[in-house]
C-alpha cells in the first residue's frame, strides 16, 4: 500500500493512490484471527467483520455509480 504501511494501525482505511487498484483496504488475515484467544479474538473478529462489511458497501456504491454513469450516456 505504501512503504511504511502498518496493518495494526491502518487496517480498515481506504487507500486510493495505488496504481493497481482504485480502492484498497487491508484487513487482518482470518488465520491470524483464529490464533487469537479471549478478548483478542473477539476484537480481531469484530474488526474483520467491519472491514468486510465496508468492502461490500464500497462494491455496492461503485456499482451504483457505474450504473448511473452508464444511464447518463
Amino acid at each position: 500500500i505504501h512503504p511504511s504501511f502498518a496493518i495494526t494501525r491502518e487496517r480498515g482505511q481506504w487507500f486510493t493512490t495505488n496504481p493497481y487498484a482504485p480502492w484498497i483496504m487491508a484487513a487482518l488475515h482470518p488465520a491470524y484471527i483464529l490464533r487469537q484467544h479471549g478478548a483478542g479474538f473477539d476484537s480481531a473478529r469484530a474488526s474483520l467483520v467491519r472491514d468486510i462489511g465496508a468492502a461490500r458497501l464500497k462494491v455496492v456504491e461503485l456499482r451504483k455509480a457505474a450504473r448511473a454513469a452508464g444511464a447518463e450516456e
